[in-house]
């Protein structure tokens, strides 16, 4: 690879502009699959969201804002903007795909505030509703809050100009010199400079670190943290239970061998086999936490190496560029996969099917399912719920079902 200077050559430059748009198109998909099934789900359960539920839809929901983004991409900037291939726009529509773009540090917030939502729910055991009483408005409020605000301030101080392959904050004209980079020294002695002043997104270099690259990395970190807090109790739990199962076998064993009864020994021995390896609910919530964490670092790994080969080499290469074109926008449609994986994995095993034959049995049990949904709701009248009754000495209120924080599981997980 040779360090990238700014012109790609014209394959370069359509590879550039294509790839983040057939990436995003993937990722609308997916996300708003995920919304359109929540939504499903809800209906024929005739219940509100759950937590976990609210957190992913707000999730998905900036991830088709981010992607809408990156699907425009080249359309959008100004039709004077240098190698870029297909750029028909102005400056106002490279601002408006520029703000819809930056929506994605509130999209990886909520990772973060999902990945607090499994460290309670599975290390220190609090039930979905307490969880709902005391924690899920401030998973909501910090990335909401900060992506809005940085999402805003980016209009007045006009960061969002064109890069290299799609509308976000960049300095304007490209390879202008910024405020924080210009000395006393560089002028000549008549005011005169032998470089570029920065017209748009003066400083746009150190408001990507602030607005979106340090909470981005932060955001990591605490899931990096929690999956390891949540990794460590699980193995806990599962070395307690195998413990336990392994002690009852063995006295059930002992008391048949005693009886002088093989068929009975079999059996039990039979019985630790099975329950070595069916792994339990904690363990099933903690491999989705994990798999929802390692979407967003398939997404987010590539432009942090980025972005540390071009601070400490001063420059990057063009394959880093398409990587990260491609990267970014594709969360959602990983997350889709995630998503849908308990329901995949249950069919696998419900009918002894191959992967891609499963997927498409998922499908269409869904598909059927939604149309037999919306036949039902016409011939039926909607029915009054009794109010919820809420006790004090309960952690759930009366009526109450974990279904509401089933995490696509698809059974219930017991409180703690």
């Amino acid at each position: 690879m040779a360090p990238f200077n700014g012109q790609p050559s014209r394959s370069e430059q359509i590879a550039l502009a294509l790839a983040p748009k057939v990436a995003g198109c993937l990722s609308i998909i997916g996300s708003i699959y995920i919304v359109f099934d929540i939504a499903r789900r809800r209906q024929q359960k005739r219940s509100s969201f759950g937590t976990f539920e609210r957190l992913l839809l707000g999730l998905s929901f900036c991830d088709i804002l981010m992607s809408a983004g990156f699907f425009v991409s080249t359309w959008a900037m100004p039709t004077d903007t240098e190698f870029v291939w297909g750029a028909i726009g102005t400056t106002e529509t490279c601002t408006i795909v520029g703000f819809m773009e930056q929506s994605s540090v509130a999209g990886i917030m909520y990772n973060g505030s999902l990945s607090i939502f499994y460290l309670l729910r599975i290390r220190y055991g609090w039930s979905a509703h307490k969880i709902e009483r005391l924690a899920e408005q401030w998973l909501h409020i910090v990335p909401i809050t900060f992506g809005i605000s940085t999402m805003v301030a980016g209009l007045p101080l006009k960061l969002y100009n064109s890069g290299i392959f799609d509308c976000w904050i960049a300095p304007y004209p490209q390879g202008c010199k910024q405020s924080w980079q210009i000395n006393e020294d560089d002028f000549h002695d008549d005011g005169t400079a032998d470089f570029t002043i920065c017209e748009r997104g003066d400083n746009a270099s150190l408001y990507q670190f602030a607005f979106d690259l340090i909470p981005k990395w932060l955001s990591i970190i605490l899931a990096t943290v929690n999956m390891v807090l949540i990794y460590f109790k699980v193995a806990e739990q599962e070395s307690k239970s195998h413990s336990k199962s392994f002690n009852a076998v063995a006295a059930a064993t002992a008391a048949a061998a005693a009886a002088n009864n093989p068929e009975a020994n079999a059996t039990e021995y039979e019985e630790q086999k099975r329950t070595r390896k069916t792994p339990s609910m904690s363990t099933k919530l903690a491999v989705q936490s994990y798999l929802f964490v390692g979407a967003m670092y398939i997404t987010y790994t590539p432009v942090i190496i980025t972005r540390i080969t071009e601070v400490v080499k001063g420059s990057v290469y063009y394959e880093m560029l398409l990587t990260i074109s491609i990267a970014i926008p594709m969360q959602g449609f990983w997350n889709a996969f995630v998503y849908i994986r308990p329901r995949w994995i249950r069919e696998r095993q419900e009918t002894n099917s191959g992967c891609f034959t499963a997927m498409i049995h998922v499908f269409q049990k869904q598909t059927n399912d939604f149309d037999e949904t919306n036949d039902t709701q016409e011939m039926s009248q909607p029915q009054q719920k009794e109010p919820q009754q809420f006790d004090e000495n309960r952690s759930e209120p009366a009526g109450y079902h974990e279904e509401n924080d089933a995490l696509f599981i698809d059974q219930e997980m017991p409180s703690h």
